[in-house]
């Protein structure tokens, strides 16, 4: 299943001043800004980083296929981590 035609594609990256590390095994996305730190699990760290390198459209289509699921299902979920993060100012979001 393709994502809906409807779903804009967007791309995301770090908010200036936002790092993404590993800390004892764990992805955390760090804003030297606020010193504030948000946790991610395994999979939503694959999300983002994919996302990053590539349009959500695109990200969703990879992520589909890795794991057999509809590619508008994983494009939602996208939209909806990018929408927390972006909130929270450790992300950016373009059209």
């Amino acid at each position: 299943m393709n994502a809906s035609p409807q779903t804009p594609a967007f791309k995301a990256s770090l908010a200036k001043g936002v790092t993404l590390t590993r800390i004892e095994g764990k992805s955390v996305l760090f804003s030297t800004r606020t010193g504030e730190s948000y946790g991610l699990n395994d999979i939503g760290a694959e999300m983002l980083a994919k996302l990053f390198a590539a349009d959500s459209l695109q990200a969703a289509k990879q992520i589909g296929a890795e794991y057999n699921a509809p590619e508008a299902e994983i494009h939602q979920d996208l939209a909806e981590l990018v929408g927390e993060l972006a909130g929270l100012k450790l992300v950016e979001v373009r059209k």
